[in-house]
């Protein structure tokens, strides 16, 4: 009887698995998603990467248990995104939970503390300073009139409710340096 029950076992989907997981994604999610929703939006973006399902359970149910904790979705919305990479070290496949910027801005909005929050990019034919110290200044005047060259970098502001605004600039070199150390598969 418990070799039947084994095999049984054996042919569970991970469709199946994450299915019957839907209880603990209830018990995860935040009151704004229904668990059901969240269950079929996993499900479907399952079926629009079929290298998920090659993934290792553990990985790809750990994935939306944190996607379920933080109450983002992944895919529909861009919030966040699941992707399957090989771990040539294990010789394995496992998924690899990646919060875009929208789920970010999300889970930042979410804190009430928010009041604004943009990224804007940076041209060599741009009017653009940056000032550190005490009082830090960004100073960014788009040229409109003429070609607006080279991409030089990017830079994201957010303001706060208190007042409080914060900046960040990378250059197009140090983007091109983090996209490299995060690229998958590699």
């Amino acid at each position: 009887m418990s070799n039947e029950v084994a095999k049984q076992e054996n042919k569970r989907t991970i469709f199946d698995v994450i299915k019957g997981g839907e209880k603990q994604f209830a018990a995860a999610l935040p009151k704004h998603i229904n668990s059901e929703r969240f269950t079929r939006i996993a499900i479907t973006t399952i079926r629009q990467n079929p290298d998920l399902a090659k993934c290792s359970q553990e990985s790809l149910l750990g994935s939306l248990m944190v996607l379920a904790q933080l109450g983002l979705e992944p895919g529909v919305l861009g919030q966040a995104y699941l992707l399957p990479f090989k771990n040539k070290k294990l010789d394995t496949t496992e998924c690899q939970l990646q919060i875009s910027y929208k789920g970010m801005i999300e889970l930042l909005r979410r804190t009430g503390q928010l009041t604004d929050i943009y990224a804007y990019p940076v041209y060599q034919n741009d009017l653009f300073e940056i000032e550190y110290g005490l009082q830090r200044t960004l100073t960014h005047k788009p040229n409109m009139k003429e070609e607006r060259g080279e991409l030089l970098g990017i830079y994201s502001v957010a303001i706060l409710k208190d007042g409080t605004r914060a900046f960040e600039y990378m250059t197009k070199k140090e983007l091109e340096e983090h996209e490299q150390k995060y690229r998958l598969g590699q």
